[in-house]
Formats: structure tokens, C-alpha cells, sequence
């Protein structure tokens, strides 16, 4: 089985070949979010993950960028699904709300 820091190990399957996704949900976080900054998503303290889901509470549009400043991002208009080893207090992402203030609100699976 392989495993990383705090993280619990992976699944297998009954042919032994390892599943490579979160399988436990570890913390769900709500961030607050607006249209005129950038606000950073970090995995909670005392926690990693090996994957995300992501949404606004409204299921409005919001920005990603890996860039503090967003100066290049992608417009998410669905829930956003990434397969993302991230270890306690990293940040992952920079969100921004299309329009307004938003929560957004993000799971973290083991």
C-alpha cells in the first residue's frame, strides 16, 4: 500500500491493483469568496488529501488560478472534481467569484 505523510493509504482493489483516488472524506471547507481578490484554498491543518471537489453554495460560476494574482484562470461553471495530492496547510488554488460574494465550498477526500 502506498502512503504519504498523514494520509491514509490507498485502496485496492481484490486483485490487488491500487485504486488512485480519495476514497474517505477527511474536512469539508467553506472559504468566502468575491469578485474583486483572490482568496487562497489550503488543505485544513492536520490533514492531506489525494482529491477535491469544489462548487459555490449558489452553484454560481467562480474563478481558479494557481497565480495570487489570477492573472490566468479558468471560469468554472460546474462542480470541479481534480485528483490533487495536497499535504496539510498547502495551497492548492487562488478562487474569485464571477460576480458578487460567494462561499465556496470544498470537500476534501482521502
Amino acid at each position: 500500500m502506498i502512503n504519504r505523510s498523514d494520509s491514509l493509504p490507498y485502496r485496492s482493489e481484490s486483485n490487488t491493483r491500487v485504486i488512485l483516488a480519495g476514497t474517505s472524506i477527511r474536512d469539508i471547507l467553506e472559504v468566502s469568496i468575491a469578485d474583486d481578490s483572490w482568496q487562497p484554498v489550503s488543505v485544513p491543518t492536520g490533514i492531506s488529501c489525494k482529491a477535491i471537489l469544489a462548487t459555490t453554495r449558489d452553484g454560481g460560476d467562480w474563478k481558479i488560478s494557481h497565480l495570487v494574482a489570477g492573472t490566468r484562470y479558468l471560469t468554472v461553471k460546474a462542480p470541479l472534481s481534480i485528483d490533487i495530492a495536497g499535504l496539510s496547510e498547502e495551497i492548492l488554488f487562488y478562487a474569485q467569484s464571477s460576480s458578487g460574494n460567494k462561499t465556496l465550498e470544498v470537500l476534501f477526500l482521502d
